[in-house]
Protein backbone atom coordinates (compact mmCIF):
# COMPACT_ATOMS: atom_id res chain seq x y z
CA UNK A 1 0.00 0.00 0.00
CA UNK A 2 0.96 3.50 -1.03
CA UNK A 3 0.67 7.25 -1.13
CA UNK A 4 2.21 9.53 -3.03
CA UNK A 5 1.11 12.66 -2.12
CA UNK A 6 1.52 13.77 1.56
CA UNK A 7 2.18 17.29 3.19
CA UNK A 8 3.87 18.11 6.22
CA UNK A 9 4.28 21.08 8.38
CA UNK A 10 7.11 22.12 6.84
CA UNK A 11 4.33 23.15 3.91
CA UNK A 12 0.58 23.42 4.59
CA UNK A 13 0.24 20.06 6.61
CA UNK A 14 -0.12 19.96 10.43
CA UNK A 15 2.18 16.44 11.04
CA UNK A 16 5.69 16.51 10.94
CA UNK A 17 7.58 13.70 8.70
CA UNK A 18 7.82 11.92 12.03
CA UNK A 19 4.17 11.71 12.70
CA UNK A 20 3.40 11.31 8.86
CA UNK A 21 5.57 8.16 9.03
CA UNK A 22 4.56 6.53 12.56
CA UNK A 23 0.79 7.06 11.15
CA UNK A 24 1.67 5.63 7.75
CA UNK A 25 2.94 2.35 9.34
CA UNK A 26 -0.37 2.78 11.70
CA UNK A 27 -2.35 2.01 8.25
CA UNK A 28 0.18 -0.60 6.95
CA UNK A 29 1.35 1.57 4.04
CA UNK A 30 4.51 0.16 3.24
CA UNK A 31 6.08 3.66 0.89
CA UNK A 32 5.10 7.23 0.38
CA UNK A 33 6.80 10.10 -0.51
CA UNK A 34 6.26 12.93 1.09
CA UNK A 35 5.74 16.35 -1.52
CA UNK A 36 5.80 19.49 0.03
CA UNK A 37 5.27 22.41 -1.58
CA UNK A 38 8.31 24.45 -3.17
CA UNK A 39 10.45 22.70 -0.39
CA UNK A 40 12.53 19.30 0.53
CA UNK A 41 13.27 20.20 4.17
CA UNK A 42 10.73 17.56 5.39
CA UNK A 43 12.33 14.40 3.40
CA UNK A 44 15.60 13.95 5.32
CA UNK A 45 12.89 13.24 8.82
CA UNK A 46 10.99 11.70 6.74
CA UNK A 47 13.32 9.13 5.71
CA UNK A 48 15.18 8.43 8.68
CA UNK A 49 12.14 7.26 10.72
CA UNK A 50 10.77 5.43 7.44
CA UNK A 51 14.26 3.50 7.82
CA UNK A 52 13.49 2.68 11.68
CA UNK A 53 9.52 1.34 10.83
CA UNK A 54 10.95 -0.10 7.34
CA UNK A 55 8.35 2.34 5.48
CA UNK A 56 10.15 3.25 2.21
CA UNK A 57 10.81 7.22 1.42
CA UNK A 58 10.71 8.29 -1.91
CA UNK A 59 12.04 11.85 -2.58
CA UNK A 60 9.15 14.10 -3.82
CA UNK A 61 8.04 17.89 -4.18
CA UNK A 62 5.06 20.06 -5.34
CA UNK A 63 5.74 23.29 -7.51
CA UNK A 64 2.72 25.56 -8.01
CA UNK A 65 3.45 26.50 -11.53
CA UNK A 66 2.23 28.79 -14.23
CA UNK A 67 0.15 27.33 -17.74
CA UNK A 68 -1.71 29.28 -20.12
CA UNK A 69 -2.88 31.63 -17.36
CA UNK A 70 -3.57 28.89 -14.82
CA UNK A 71 -1.82 27.99 -11.58
CA UNK A 72 -1.25 23.97 -11.60
CA UNK A 73 0.68 21.73 -9.78
CA UNK A 74 3.36 19.66 -11.14
CA UNK A 75 4.40 16.78 -8.84
CA UNK A 76 8.24 15.79 -8.70
CA UNK A 77 10.06 12.32 -7.53
CA UNK A 78 13.37 10.01 -7.10
CA UNK A 79 15.10 13.48 -8.12
CA UNK A 80 18.66 14.25 -6.69
CA UNK A 81 17.66 16.23 -3.76
CA UNK A 82 21.03 17.85 -3.33
CA UNK A 83 21.27 19.14 -7.74
CA UNK A 84 22.06 22.64 -7.15
CA UNK A 85 20.12 24.40 -10.19
CA UNK A 86 17.14 22.52 -8.03
CA UNK A 87 18.23 24.16 -4.43
CA UNK A 88 18.61 27.52 -6.50
CA UNK A 89 15.23 27.78 -7.89
CA UNK A 90 13.59 26.73 -4.13
CA UNK A 91 15.65 29.22 -2.66
CA UNK A 92 14.52 31.73 -5.60
CA UNK A 93 10.84 30.49 -4.75
CA UNK A 94 10.94 30.92 -1.39
CA UNK A 95 12.10 34.89 -1.47
CA UNK A 96 8.81 35.22 -4.20
CA UNK A 97 6.82 33.81 -1.74
CA UNK A 98 7.97 35.91 1.60
CA UNK A 99 7.22 38.80 -1.01
CA UNK A 100 3.70 37.75 -1.58
CA UNK A 101 3.20 37.37 1.97
CA UNK A 102 3.83 40.78 3.24
CA UNK A 103 1.66 41.72 0.39
CA UNK A 104 -0.68 39.35 1.55
CA UNK A 105 -0.59 40.71 5.40
CA UNK A 106 -0.82 44.79 4.02
CA UNK A 107 -3.72 43.54 2.29
CA UNK A 108 -5.67 41.81 5.00
CA UNK A 109 -4.73 44.51 7.26
CA UNK A 110 -6.31 46.99 4.84
CA UNK A 111 -9.29 45.13 5.14
CA UNK A 112 -9.29 45.92 8.96
CA UNK A 113 -8.03 41.96 9.48
CA UNK A 114 -5.88 42.68 12.54
CA UNK A 115 -3.75 40.06 11.20
CA UNK A 116 0.59 40.56 12.11
CA UNK A 117 3.18 38.70 10.07
CA UNK A 118 5.44 37.61 13.15
CA UNK A 119 2.44 36.01 14.32
CA UNK A 120 1.94 34.23 11.36
CA UNK A 121 5.50 33.47 11.37
CA UNK A 122 4.90 31.63 14.46
CA UNK A 123 2.41 29.46 13.20
CA UNK A 124 4.88 28.32 10.65
CA UNK A 125 7.06 27.77 13.18
CA UNK A 126 9.93 28.99 10.96
CA UNK A 127 9.06 26.94 7.94
CA UNK A 128 7.61 27.52 4.71
CA UNK A 129 4.87 30.03 4.82
CA UNK A 130 1.28 29.39 3.33
CA UNK A 131 -2.28 30.68 3.03
CA UNK A 132 -3.20 28.24 5.48
CA UNK A 133 -1.01 29.48 7.67
CA UNK A 134 -2.95 33.18 7.11
CA UNK A 135 -6.07 30.98 7.35
CA UNK A 136 -5.32 29.42 10.68
CA UNK A 137 -4.32 33.11 11.86
CA UNK A 138 -7.49 33.69 10.85
CA UNK A 139 -9.61 31.51 12.83
CA UNK A 140 -7.29 32.37 15.68
CA UNK A 141 -8.69 36.10 15.50
CA UNK A 142 -12.16 35.25 14.99
CA UNK A 143 -12.19 36.55 11.52
CA UNK A 144 -13.40 33.16 10.53
CA UNK A 145 -14.75 29.94 11.79
CA UNK A 146 -12.59 27.01 10.49
CA UNK A 147 -9.66 26.95 7.61
CA UNK A 148 -12.50 26.13 5.10
CA UNK A 149 -14.21 29.73 5.43
CA UNK A 150 -10.74 31.58 5.72
CA UNK A 151 -10.17 30.51 2.00
CA UNK A 152 -13.65 30.86 1.02
CA UNK A 153 -14.27 34.57 2.68
CA UNK A 154 -10.64 36.23 2.31
CA UNK A 155 -7.50 33.69 0.51
CA UNK A 156 -8.73 32.50 -2.76
CA UNK A 157 -8.61 33.67 -6.19
CA UNK A 158 -10.61 36.67 -6.82
CA UNK A 159 -11.21 36.90 -2.73
CA UNK A 160 -10.61 40.30 -1.42
CA UNK A 161 -7.71 39.34 0.79
CA UNK A 162 -6.09 37.12 -2.21
CA UNK A 163 -2.56 37.77 -3.99
CA UNK A 164 -1.04 36.26 -6.51
CA UNK A 165 2.33 34.82 -6.24
CA UNK A 166 4.90 34.42 -9.42
CA UNK A 167 4.99 31.09 -10.01
CA UNK A 168 7.90 28.86 -11.90
CA UNK A 169 6.66 28.24 -15.27
CA UNK A 170 5.52 24.57 -15.72
CA UNK A 171 7.94 23.81 -18.49
CA UNK A 172 11.09 24.91 -16.30
CA UNK A 173 9.60 23.04 -13.43
CA UNK A 174 9.34 19.85 -15.50
CA UNK A 175 12.99 20.25 -16.71
CA UNK A 176 14.44 21.07 -13.38
CA UNK A 177 13.19 18.02 -12.08
CA UNK A 178 14.31 15.63 -15.21
CA UNK A 179 17.69 17.33 -14.85
CA UNK A 180 17.56 16.59 -11.54
CA UNK A 181 17.13 12.92 -12.38
CA UNK A 182 13.65 12.55 -11.52
CA UNK A 183 10.20 12.55 -12.71
CA UNK A 184 7.07 14.90 -13.33
CA UNK A 185 2.97 14.13 -12.61
CA UNK A 186 0.61 16.40 -13.26
CA UNK A 187 -1.34 16.76 -9.46
CA UNK A 188 -5.16 16.41 -10.02
CA UNK A 189 -5.77 17.46 -13.24
CA UNK A 190 -9.44 17.78 -12.77
CA UNK A 191 -9.29 20.51 -9.31
CA UNK A 192 -7.94 22.95 -13.00
CA UNK A 193 -9.02 21.67 -15.67
CA UNK A 194 -13.02 20.62 -17.34
CA UNK A 195 -12.75 17.03 -19.13
CA UNK A 196 -12.85 18.99 -22.49
CA UNK A 197 -9.72 20.51 -21.63
CA UNK A 198 -7.63 17.79 -20.00
CA UNK A 199 -6.68 15.57 -22.97
CA UNK A 200 -5.01 19.04 -24.59
CA UNK A 201 -3.39 19.77 -21.90
CA UNK A 202 -1.89 17.11 -21.32
CA UNK A 203 -0.49 15.84 -24.88
CA UNK A 204 0.77 20.13 -24.06
CA UNK A 205 2.24 19.02 -20.98
CA UNK A 206 3.87 15.84 -22.51
CA UNK A 207 5.42 17.96 -25.04
CA UNK A 208 7.07 19.85 -22.26
CA UNK A 209 8.34 16.36 -20.38
CA UNK A 210 5.71 15.43 -17.83
CA UNK A 211 5.64 11.83 -17.90
CA UNK A 212 3.00 10.67 -15.58
CA UNK A 213 -0.76 11.50 -14.30
CA UNK A 214 -2.04 11.47 -10.71
CA UNK A 215 -4.90 9.44 -11.70
CA UNK A 216 -5.55 7.81 -8.90
CA UNK A 217 -6.81 11.31 -5.89
CA UNK A 218 -8.67 11.31 -2.94
CA UNK A 219 -11.43 13.32 -4.34
CA UNK A 220 -11.81 12.10 -8.04
CA UNK A 221 -15.32 9.83 -8.97
CA UNK A 222 -14.34 6.16 -10.47
CA UNK A 223 -15.64 8.04 -14.11
CA UNK A 224 -12.92 10.73 -13.67
CA UNK A 225 -10.00 8.23 -12.69
CA UNK A 226 -11.24 5.45 -15.54
CA UNK A 227 -10.78 8.70 -17.79
CA UNK A 228 -7.62 9.84 -16.51
CA UNK A 229 -5.98 6.13 -16.79
CA UNK A 230 -7.53 5.87 -20.42
CA UNK A 231 -5.62 9.15 -21.02
CA UNK A 232 -2.31 7.91 -19.56
CA UNK A 233 -2.42 5.16 -22.29
CA UNK A 234 -3.58 6.80 -25.36
CA UNK A 235 -0.49 9.30 -24.36
CA UNK A 236 1.74 6.30 -22.58
CA UNK A 237 2.30 8.05 -19.60
CA UNK A 238 2.46 6.70 -16.56
CA UNK A 239 -0.11 6.84 -13.07
CA UNK A 240 0.21 8.06 -9.94
CA UNK A 241 -1.39 8.47 -6.66
CA UNK A 242 -1.85 10.08 -3.58
CA UNK A 243 -4.73 11.22 -0.91
CA UNK A 244 -3.28 15.36 -0.57
CA UNK A 245 -2.83 14.71 3.17
CA UNK A 246 -2.41 17.76 4.90
CA UNK A 247 -3.64 16.28 8.38
CA UNK A 248 -5.87 18.98 10.38
CA UNK A 249 -6.09 21.43 7.43
CA UNK A 250 -7.75 18.99 5.43
CA UNK A 251 -10.05 16.55 8.02
CA UNK A 252 -11.58 15.20 5.20
CA UNK A 253 -8.72 13.16 3.63
CA UNK A 254 -7.55 10.76 5.24
CA UNK A 255 -3.62 9.08 4.83
CA UNK A 256 -3.02 6.61 2.31
CA UNK A 257 -7.01 6.51 1.32
CA UNK A 258 -7.11 7.83 -1.95
CA UNK A 259 -9.20 5.83 -4.84
CA UNK A 260 -12.81 6.05 -3.35
CA UNK A 261 -11.48 5.57 0.27
CA UNK A 262 -9.66 2.45 -0.47
CA UNK A 263 -5.55 1.91 -0.68
CA UNK A 264 -3.45 1.40 -3.65
CA UNK A 265 -0.89 -1.26 -3.92
CA UNK A 266 2.64 -1.29 -4.73
CA UNK A 267 2.53 -1.77 -8.15
CA UNK A 268 1.94 1.59 -9.35
CA UNK A 269 5.35 2.48 -7.86
CA UNK A 270 7.42 -0.36 -8.79
CA UNK A 271 5.65 1.23 -12.57
CA UNK A 272 7.21 4.51 -11.88
CA UNK A 273 10.79 2.90 -11.10
CA UNK A 274 10.27 1.05 -13.98
CA UNK A 275 10.26 4.07 -16.20
CA UNK A 276 13.11 5.80 -14.93
CA UNK A 277 14.87 2.77 -16.98
CA UNK A 278 17.48 0.26 -15.56
CA UNK A 279 19.93 3.13 -14.32
CA UNK A 280 17.32 3.16 -11.55
CA UNK A 281 18.97 4.58 -8.22
CA UNK A 282 16.87 4.90 -5.17
CA UNK A 283 18.15 8.16 -3.49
Amino acid sequence: MIDLHIHTNFSDGTYTPKEIILLAKEKGLKAISITDHDTLNGIEEAKYYGKIHNIEVINGIEFSASFMEKEIHILGYFFDTKNKNLLQKLKLLEKTRFERNLKLTKKLNDLNLNIDFEYVKSLAKHNLITRAHFAKALVNKGYAKNIKEAFHKYLSFNKEGYVKRNLIDSKEAIKIIFEAGGICSLAHPFVYFSENEIENNIKILKNMGISCIECYYSSHSKKQTNYLINISKKFDLGITCGSDFHGENRKNVSLGEIFLKNKLEYKILKDLKFKLGDDFNER
